[in-house]
C-alpha cells in the first residue's frame, strides 16, 4: 500500500483509517492492467484532476463504493456499474461530513430533505446507540411486511412481461389504491423522519414532543412503527406502538396521514366529505390496512409469548387523524400507561380499545377482519 502512494502529494496517509485501508481496497489500488500500470489509482488520480477531493473521498468511502456498484436494473436483474461512474455518483452521494457505512443510508434520507449537517450528526449518534444497547430491529422475533401492489405487479411483469407487451398498464390501474403494512425495521433511517411522510410532529428535530417519539422508536426496544404504503410503496400512514411485554398491552399513540389522505379536513380526525367521496374511502382503507398489520403482530407476538399474551391494544384519540374509524369502538377506562419519556401525549387522555383479550378469542375491532 504506502509504495502505490508514495509521492502523491493529494493525501496524507493519516487521513486514511484502519477501517478504510481494508484488503479489499489493498487489492483493488494493486490490481495492474495489461501495460503493467495501476489502472484504477489511475483514474481515480485522473479524477482528482476533474474534480479536486475525488481520490480522498473514494479512499475512504471505497466500502460504501462497493456497496453502490451494484443496482436493480429495469429488468429487475443485478446490473454492475463501472467503477468511474460509482466514485462519481458517491462524490454527488455523500453530502455531509462523518459519513461511514454505518450511517450512510441515513445521509442518504436525511439528503433527500434537506436536513442539517448538525440532525445528521445528531440522528447518527441515536443510531449507534441503538446499535450499542443492541436494540433489535423488531420487537417479535420475525419482521411483518406484506408485499406492495408494485412489488407484486412488478414481479409479475418481470415473469409475463414478454407475453402482455403494452397491456402491462392494466396492473398499474389494477393496483393503484392498494395499500399495504410493514412493522418497520427500528433501524431504519425513516423513523427518524416520520413525520416528514405523515404529515406531524413525529421527527428528531421536531420542537415539541414529536421529536420524543422519533428517538423512542429508535433507541427503545418497546417502541416500533407500524406504517402503511401507498401501492408505489411510499410511507402515508403510521402508528408508533409502544408495547408493555410486562403486563401485555399495547398503546399506539394515534393514526397519522400523509396530507394527501387529509382532504376537507375541518377539526382534528373528522372531515367534511361524504363517506362516499374516494378521500373517505382511501381513509376507511388505509385504517383497515393498519388493522391488518394489527392483527398480523398480535398473533405473531402471541405466538411467541404463549405465557404473557397481548390482553388489549389501545389508540389515542387526541390528534388522531382516522377519529370516526375508532370512535367506532369503546372508550378505554382508565387509559393504559407509556413511560413518560416516550411522550405519546396523544394517548393520555382518551383511548379506544382496539382490541381485547376474552378466554383466548381474538375480540374486537380485529374480529372484524375475519367477517
Amino acid at each position: 500500500m504506502p509504495y502505490l502512494l508514495a509521492g502523491f502529494g493529494l493525501i496524507n496517509r493519516n487521513l486514511i483509517s484502519k477501517k478504510t485501508a481494508s484488503q479489499d481496497l489493498i487489492k483493488f489500488l494493486s490490481i495492474k492492467g495489461e501495460k503493467g500500470k495501476f489502472d484504477n489509482l489511475e483514474m481515480i488520480k485522473k479524477m482528482e484532476v476533474e474534480k479536486r477531493g475525488s481520490f480522498l473521498n473514494a479512499l475512504r468511502n471505497f466500502e460504501m463504493a462497493k456497496k453502490m456498484r451494484v443496482t436493480i436494473g429495469p429488468n429487475g436483474k443485478n446490473k454492475v456499474v463501472p467503477w468511474k461512474e460509482v466514485f462519481n455518483n458517491l462524490i454527488e452521494e455523500l453530502i455531509y461530513e462523518h459519513v461511514d457505512e454505518d450511517n450512510f443510508d441515513l445521509a442518504q434520507e436525511f439528503k433527500l430533505h434537506n436536513i442539517s449537517q448538525n440532525d445528521f450528526d445528531f440522528a447518527s449518534a441515536l443510531f449507534e446507540e441503538a446499535r450499542n444497547k443492541n436494540v433489535k430491529s423488531h420487537i417479535l422475533n420475525v419482521p411483518l411486511k406484506e408485499n406492495t401492489a408494485k412489488t407484486d405487479a412488478e414481479n409479475l411483469k418481470i415473469v409475463i412481461g414478454n407475453e402482455l407487451g403494452n397491456s402491462l398498464s392494466i396492473l398499474d390501474d389494477t393496483y393503484k389504491n392498494v395499500f399495504s403494512y410493514e412493522m418497520l425495521d427500528k433501524h431504519d433511517p425513516k423513523n427518524a423522519v416520520m413525520g416528514l411522510y405523515c404529515d406531524c410532529c413525529a421527527t428528531l428535530f421536531s420542537s415539541v414532543y414529536g421529536s420524543d417519539i422519533a428517538k423512542a422508536t429508535i433507541v427503545e426496544h418497546d417502541v416500533q412503527n407500524l406504517v402503511v404504503r401507498d401501492a408505489k410503496g411510499d410511507i402515508i400512514a403510521k402508528a408508533d406502538m409502544y408495547v408493555n411485554k410486562e403486563k401485555g398491552y399495547v398503546v399506539i399513540n394515534e393514526f397519522d396521514l400523509n396530507a394527501k389522505y387529509k382532504k376537507d379536513e375541518g377539526k382534528d380526525g373528522y372531515y367534511t366529505s361524504s363517506e362516499f367521496s374516494e378521500a373517505s374511502k382511501d381513509r376507511e382503507a388505509i385504517f383497515q390496512t393498519i388493522m391488518r398489520g394489527l392483527k398480523a403482530f398480535v398473533e405473531e407476538y402471541d405466538k411467541e409469548n404463549p405465557e404473557m399474551p397481548i390482553k388489549k391494544v389501545t389508540v389515542g384519540m387526541d390528534l388522531n387523524r382516522l377519529k370516526l374509524q375508532c370512535k367506532r369502538y369503546k372508550s378505554a377506562r382508565p387509559v393504559l400507561k407509556v413511560p413518560n419519556e416516550y411522550r405519546f401525549l396523544d394517548a393520555m387522555d382518551e383511548q379506544r380499545v382496539l382490541y381485547t383479550r376474552q378466554k383466548g378469542v381474538l375480540k374486537e375491532a380485529l374480529n372484524e377482519l375475519d367477517k
